[in-house]
C-alpha cells in the first residue's frame, strides 16, 4: 500500500506538488503563483501546523499580511524567505 504525498490547493493556484520528480522546487513553484496563500497552505507547504504558522506570524518569524483579521501570505515574499532559509546558515564559533 502506497501512501498518497499531499497536493496543495487553493483558489485558482492549481495544483502544487512539492514531491513529485516532474516538478520544479518547491520555491519556483511559489514564485509562479499570483494570489494570496491561506494558513492553511502555508502549513500544508512547511509541513506544520497550523498553530505553528499561527505561532510564526505572531513572533514576527514569517512574513505576511493582514486583511483585517485575516492572515495571508505572497508566495514571492514567502519564496524568497525560504530561499533565505535554504541557504546554509554560518555556525556561531564556540
Amino acid at each position: 500500500m502506497q501512501t498518497q504525498l499531499p497536493s496543495y490547493e487553493h483558489a485558482n493556484l492549481g495544483v502544487l506538488e512539492p514531491h513529485s520528480k516532474t516538478c520544479s522546487s518547491l520555491i519556483d513553484q511559489l514564485m509562479s503563483m499570483n494570489a494570496a496563500l491561506l494558513v492553511a497552505d502555508v502549513a500544508d507547504i512547511l509541513n506544520c501546523s497550523l498553530q505553528m504558522v499561527y505561532k510564526m506570524v505572531h513572533k514576527g518569524m514569517i512574513p505576511h499580511f493582514r486583511l483585517g483579521t485575516l492572515v495571508r501570505f505572497d508566495p514571492k515574499v514567502l519564496a524568497e524567505w525560504l530561499r533565505q532559509r535554504s541557504l546554509t546558515t554560518k555556525r556561531k564559533p564556540n
